[in-house]
């Protein structure tokens, strides 16, 4: 059993599934295309020292309870808060997670039924304006939505993946939460409903205390929204 990541893909700028092609290590790669060609090149070691009995998973972005990257967690805790909420990007773009208890589930059901081969494991894509609906709903608040479109963001200087937790922004990943996850479905994989892994996460967060790096830090979010 290897951990892979989707990051493996070569072109995710269109969606891919288990066939598509995966990067090779080489200079001039980016940070993130570096890790995925590292993590591609390691998916060939197992699968020349093991073959049909190597098991490859792709997550996708793992989420959930107990998660120090306040990747997810960030957004039921913001929508707590109340007040202006930024909220990045285009209201219909994609976006695509999955619980880490629905991986660790997979995981192990592979190593029971002996299931080879290469999956993608994360969720269904669904909207990013319909995520953000949900963890309102999660924390029952009233707040106010700002949209900040893409290009403002990248104006301003905001980062790509790093600068709003799950706004991609980068044209060179825009299928990257589109993954076709349909071979690992029909294999078995189950996904809990996103409302559970919010309430869940919400939950933790707020049992947690203060993270230690803030998603958004306020006054950034201040700065950019007062950018629109």
């Amino acid at each position: 059993m290897f951990v892979s990541t989707i990051s493996v893909f070569a072109d995710l700028s269109t969606v891919q599934d288990e066939d598509g092609a995966v990067l090779e290590v080489a200079d001039g790669l980016s940070r993130i295309q570096l890790y995925g060609a590292h993590k591609a090149a390691c998916e060939r070691i197992v699968l020349d020292a093991y073959g049909e009995r190597a098991s490859i998973v792709r997550p996708g972005l793992i989420v959930g309870p107990h998660d120090p990257t306040d990747r997810f967690a960030y957004w039921p805790r913001r929508f707590r808060r109340g007040g202006r909420v930024l909220l990045p990007g285009d209201p219909a773009a994609p976006t695509q997670f999955i619980d880490v208890r629905d991986v660790a589930a997979w995981i192990l059901g592979c190593v029971a039924a002996e299931r080879a081969g290469v999956h993608i494991v994360t969720g269904r894509s669904m909207p990013i304006g319909e995520f953000f609906a949900a963890c309102q709903a999660a924390v029952g608040s009233d707040v106010e939505g700002v949209w900040v479109d893409t290009g403002t963001l990248l104006k301003e200087g905001v980062e790509p993946f790093m600068g709003v937790p799950l706004w991609n922004g980068a044209p060179e990943f825009a299928a990257a939460e589109r993954i076709d996850i349909s071979r690992a479905l029909a294999a078995g994989l189950t996904l809990r409903p996103p409302a559970e892994t919010l309430a869940d996460t919400a939950a933790w967060d707020a049992a947690r205390g203060v993270p230690e790096k803030e998603g958004l830090a306020p006054a950034e979010e201040e700065r950019l929204l007062n950018a629109r």
